[in-house]
This record gives structure tokens, C-alpha cells and sequence, in this order.
């Protein structure tokens, strides 16, 4: 059995390998246990279609923070993303993203 978690939040910040996400909601009553791994996907949301999530990285989870703040390690980022057809800043502060992690049950 695998179980799969998800959480939904935002950007906060980004240095090098390192990324702090805001965790708002997750489809867990657990708290994702630190070391997992995990992808994560932004929130695209284009004039006249409904909005979707592209994965950008494969991301570790280091440590939860207070205040509901995730720090994760990017292990491995897509870099050729792109939005409307252009490259963007997939970790500017406050940009939509879900964490999947999917681990055994």
C-alpha cells in the first residue's frame, strides 16, 4: 500500500539547494516525517483555462519550521519549464505549489 500525501502552500523563500515552503493544507492528518521525498509541482494559471500544476523539482523534506513552514532540499530541478512559453522563476516568493510524497502505509 502506498500512501500519498499532499500539501498545498506557497513560496517563502529560495538560496541555492534550499527551499522554505508555507504549508496551508494537506491531505494528511500526519505531518509529512522529515527525510521524506517527494516532487514538486507549481500552480499555472492561464487567462481562460483552468489552472493545472507542472512539476518543477524532486524535493527532500529537511525540517518543518514554526509557524507551518516546510525547509526542503531541491535534489533535483526541472529547469526547462516553461510558463506561456517562456522560462520563469519558479521559486519567487509567493508562487502557488503542491508537495506529493508518496510513501508506504
Amino acid at each position: 500500500v502506498i500512501i500519498r500525501t499532499e500539501v498545498y502552500g506557497s513560496v517563502v523563500s529560495r538560496w541555492a539547494k534550499t527551499a522554505i515552503v508555507l504549508s496551508l493544507v494537506s491531505t494528511s492528518t500526519e505531518p509529512v516525517p522529515e527525510g521524506s521525498k517527494g516532487l514538486l509541482f507549481r500552480r499555472i494559471e492561464e487567462p481562460g483555462k483552468a489552472p493545472y500544476y507542472v512539476e518543477i523539482a524532486e524535493v527532500s523534506l529537511k525540517k518543518h519550521k514554526p509557524g507551518g513552514k516546510m525547509e526542503l532540499t531541491i535534489d533535483n530541478e526541472k529547469k526547462d519549464v516553461l510558463v506561456n512559453g517562456k522560462k520563469a522563476n519558479h521559486f519567487a516568493k509567493n508562487t502557488k505549489i503542491k508537495i506529493q510524497i508518496d510513501r508506504p502505509g
